[in-house]
Order: structure tokens, then sequence, then C-alpha cells
């Protein structure tokens, strides 16, 4: 009798077998997991960008000056440059928020800003709009399955 080492092939085929049944269940569930991830980042970034905005409309109602510009300090430029009345703050938001804004913050999806006045259903970015009474924040994903439009309304009237 020889003495063998290693496996034989009907050996070597199950652990192929069973690595590809591992590879079939834990890839898809895997890619699940990021698109959960990447609407749940669209929807926190939709709550904390809510709460922003409530705190610019109320500054802007009192007159008050809050750091509008994002540059870190609260000074007579943000005095000068904020938005004079509630209906301007996408296009300040979008400013602060671009990607060379002080505030720049990526979308998981593309890379691209977060923020932008243009977002549709599939962009996988949010959108400030202000008309009539309310501020509406408007997020949006690009994964069918998860698509988890976020509209938040911030009212000031």
């Amino acid at each position: 009798m020889k003495n063998q080492k290693g496996f034989e092939l009907i050996e070597l085929a199950m652990v192929i077998v069973i690595i590809g049944i591992l590879a079939i269940v834990a890839i898809p569930r895997f890619m699940r997991m990021q698109e959960k991830s990447r609407a749940d980042f669209i929807e926190k970034e939709s709550e904390r960008a809510k709460t922003e905005i409530r705190v610019w409309v109320a500054a802007i109602n009192q007159g008050s000056t809050l750091d509008f510009n994002g540059d870190g300090t609260v000074d007579e430029k943000d005095a000068r440059d904020r938005p004079k009345q509630i209906s301007e703050i996408p296009m300040f938001w979008d400013i602060v928020h671009s990607p060379n804004g002080p505030r720049a913050i990526s979308s998981p999806y593309d890379g691209g800003p977060l923020f932008s006045r243009s977002a549709v259903s599939g962009s996988g970015k949010i959108r400030v709009i202000c008309p009539n009474d309310e501020c509406r924040i408007l997020g949006y994903t690009n994964h069918p399955e998860y698509d988890a439009f976020v509209d938040l309304r911030v009212k000031y009237k």
C-alpha cells in the first residue's frame, strides 16, 4: 500500500459545489444590503436636511443670521448673502452643498453632489424645493426595490 497524500477528485468537486451554493445565496443578499444602506443614507440625509432647513426658516422669519454660507463662522457676509425669503432656500442650499461648497456631500450612487434641484426619481439624489407655505425635501434612490422616496415637509406659516 502506498501512503497517499492529498484529496481525491470527488472531494474537490464537492468543495467547489458547496462554495458555489454559498456564493449563489450570499452574493445577492450582500447586494441587497448595499442597496439598503444607500437608501438608508438618502433617508438619513433627508432627515438631517429637514432639521437644518427648519433652522434656516426660523432664522429667516426672525431676521437673524446663521452660518448660511457654510464657512464655519457667522459674520457680515452671512448677513449680506443669506436668503431673504423662504423661496430662495433651494438656491442657497445647492450652493452651500455643491461639490466645491463647504458642506459638500456625495451621492452614494454616482459620487456626484447629493443635493440637486434637478433630482428626480431614480437619480440617487435629494431635492429641496420651497413652494407656497412649506419647504419640501425629496429624496430619491435609484433602485426600485429600495425606492426610499422621502418627502419631508417644513411648514413656515
